[in-house]
């Protein structure tokens, strides 16, 4: 079925607009005893005793025991993307990603962020290519060790001006920790000024992103969404919007508690995920907040990885 409506770029990911109908998706998992194995003083206080970073490399090829990436480093573009664009100046968050070994830039290459217009470009940092897990990824290619995945490359330029966490598409990854306890929490839980506070990075490559299936950390590591089209049943009254978005007014129509519709198409957001029905689209799953480990399903559909965090605001 090809669907004639294109959702406006108020509500759709400018990197997912013209994304093909079949596009297939899965999330990056971790094993469950990793929450509460995590180490207990990583970052050396009190607050952050039972977190850790929840990042996996991406390798070079679907062999198995293909390496990952060794770091290179971006244009100052790039960087000037991640401190101003993704993580809005808000410090704590440009702090973690800059200048703490959490994993996206790490050792020697860590810099303060405040000073990316003035280093020369030999001194700018080379990151790890990294994606942190409950990401939700769009799969290229797969085979018997792993996916393929859809990523920026090195080579691109930096994305536009208007372009921030909330419209770029599955190409933008909330930094994840994961507690103890068994659930995510922000990478910034138990900052300095007690505040937790979204964390974003890009996931940018140098050539073919590769995540295998096992590795000496998670037994799973990456969860299928569930092969479309697919028939599902509401658990209770749901709207199907012309958009996929709460924030416009824009329902269709009120699906009843027991309503049988199939799902030709799914749309990632960051707050969670939306499958397309024939005449506009339904939420199936609303992603938890911080502190807890169950997502919110409106239909028999679901997925059985850990979530990943919605971000801390409503959009």
């Amino acid at each position: 079925m090809v669907f004639k409506k294109k959702v406006t770029d108020v509500a759709v990911p400018y990197l997912s607009l013209n994304l093909p109908n079949d596009s297939e998706f899965a999330v990056i998992r971790e094993d469950e005893p990793v929450f509460r194995s995590a180490l207990d003083d990583f970052w050396g206080g009190n607050n952050q005793a039972d977190t850790y970073p929840l990042v996996v490399p991406l390798r070079r090829s679907g062999v198995k025991d293909s390496p990952q990436y060794s770091r290179q480093r971006l244009s100052r573009d790039w960087f000037l993307f991640v401190r101003d664009q993704l993580n809005k100046h808000h410090i704590q968050a440009v702090n973690i990603i800059f200048k703490v070994e959490a994993g996206w830039i790490n050792g020697q290459d860590q810099i303060d962020p405040w000073d990316i217009e003035q280093l020369p470009e030999d001194e700018l940092p080379k990151p790890e290519f990294i994606v942190s897990s409950g990401s939700v990824v769009r799969v290229l290619e797969r085979n018997h060790i792993g996916v393929s995945i859809d990523t920026f490359n090195i080579s691109d330029p930096a994305p536009p001006k208007d372009v921030t966490f909330e419209n770029a598409g599955t190409r933008i990854i909330h930094f994840m920790a994961g507690h103890k306890g068994g659930y995510y929490v922000n990478i910034t839980s138990g900052s300095t000024d007690n505040r937790s506070y979204d964390t974003y990075f890009p996931l940018i490559a140098p050539g073919e992103a590769w995540i295998h299936f096992k590795d000496k950390f998670c037994s799973n590591r990456v969860e299928f969404l569930p092969a479309l089209p697919r028939v599902v049943t509401t658990n209770s009254a749901l709207a199907v919007r012309e958009y996929p978005s709460v924030l416009l007014d824009n329902v269709i129509e009120y699906l009843p508690p027991g309503k049988t519709i199939t799902i030709h198409r799914y749309f990632p957001s960051p707050t969670g995920l939306w499958g397309e029905v024939v005449n506009g689209w339904i939420a199936l799953q609303y992603l938890p907040y911080e502190g807890y480990s169950v997502a919110k399903y409106f239909t028999d559909w679901n997925v059985s990885g850990i979530p990943a965090l919605r971000p801390s605001y409503s959009f």
